[in-house]
């Protein structure tokens, strides 16, 4: 994690890189995936699993738990109200935090924005890129 001070908090912003989390291992693909992401084969630079926990305890897929019916324990239940959904990233992620209407969220710099964190996720330091972008956009309403 790292914050950028540019003098303004329209300038500001907070870089956060994530490590990657384990496979919950209820997807057999996900070793694949992580493969492709490494490789630079994914049309995504990084890759997540969604899924469920049913009752504190039981792993679902996330088509599991969109269908509210699962097999727990050799009988067919509904899950509707006991499931919660979860997300982790299971390779490195990275994201920004800015206040609301800060420049470098000018949806015109969206693009080269993601252009950005996706060449950080492969080892490229873009950060003063982001920042000297930053002053240069118009910022939005505070």
């Amino acid at each position: 994690m790292t914050d950028i001070n540019r003098g303004s908090y329209k300038y500001n912003f907070v870089y956060v890189e994530l490590d990657p989390l384990p496979p919950v291992g209820i997807y057999e693909h996900t070793p694949e995936r992580i493969v492709e992401v490494e490789r630079g084969d994914s049309p995504f630079p990084y890759y997540w699993e969604e899924y469920a926990i049913v009752d504190g305890e039981h792993l679902v897929s996330r088509s599991v738990y969109d269908d509210g019916t699962a097999l727990i324990r050799g009988e067919l239940q509904s899950i509707a109200g006991r499931a919660q959904l979860r997300s982790r990233f299971v390779t490195p992620y990275n994201f920004i935090i800015a206040a609301g209407g800060a420049s470098i969220f000018d949806m015109n710099y969206d693009q080269q924005l993601e252009e950005h964190l996706n060449a950080m996720l492969k080892g490229e330091d873009r950060l003063e890129a982001i920042s000297l972008d930053g002053t240069r956009l118009p910022t939005g309403r505070f």
